[in-house]
């Protein structure tokens, strides 16, 4: 008879925990279209028989997650907030200080859409909390893990901001969805032990390794707080 491991009881209770009080996750490996549709459709949840109240959030422009969930696609339960990458050329030449042009409020494919064109962070950090804010307000209280959030890349933010800058916005993000005790996850196109990483795991609950082993997708989680370290595990 198959007994389970310390790690695998423990890896357990470790998602449960995050599920019931609040998380946020950062995922992290080499550019994957398979690796990240798999991980994003487990963390995006399953909707059968309960309502998911998903926002996502798009920074790179070349793909998008929203095609990883299950479930009713409509305005009162899947937002999108929008922001481009400018250019190199761009960002000498404007200031993202001062620059503070928004589209209005769109609605497409069931998709309530929201664009924000200036490149600031704070500028960001309230569109995504105004969006959540939406959620909380028809739903009155959200359910534990009912919010699902997923940043499809902070990879943009890392190369046009300071490092303190994206630690400050993210710790806003962060604090906002444990708030509602919804689950996030941040995708990083870097590895686990690159500096960026480890500057920034500490403002996460966990860490997400994914990998193509052959043709399989893979994932891999770092618990800091519970020193828990999983295998490779099937996606």
């Amino acid at each position: 008879m198959a007994h389970e491991s310390r790690t695998d009881t423990s890896f357990a209770d470790a998602l449960e925990e995050f599920k019931r009080r609040g998380s946020n996750l950062l995922v992290v490996g080499p550019p994957s279209d398979r690796a990240r549709s798999a991980i994003c459709r487990r963390l995006l949840g399953d909707a059968s028989g309960r309502t998911r109240r998903r926002l996502f959030v798009e920074t790179d422009g070349t793909a998008s997650c929203l095609d990883d969930c299950d479930g009713a696609i409509t305005p009162e339960t899947t937002r999108l907030v929008t922001r481009p990458t400018p250019t190199r050329s761009a960002a000498a030449t404007v200031d993202s200080s001062t620059t503070s042009t928004e589209s209005p409020e769109s609605t497409a494919g069931g998709v309530a859409r929201r664009h924000v064109a200036e490149r600031g962070l704070a500028t960001l950090a309230c569109a995504i909390n105004e969006e959540i804010g939406v959620f909380t307000d028809r739903a009155d209280e959200l359910d534990p893990a009912e919010l699902r959030l997923c940043f499809d890349s902070l990879t943009p933010l890392v190369a046009e901001n300071d490092s303190v800058a994206v630690r400050r916005f993210l710790h806003t993000i962060t604090g906002r969805v444990r708030s509602c005790r919804g689950m996030a996850h941040y995708h990083l196109a870097a590895g686990r032990r690159d500096d960026v990483v480890v500057e920034l795991a500490p403002a996460f609950d966990a860490v997400v390794e994914l990998r193509i082993d052959g043709d399989r997708p893979e994932q891999r989680w770092h618990v800091p707080d519970r020193d828990l370290h999983t295998d490779w595990l099937p996606l």
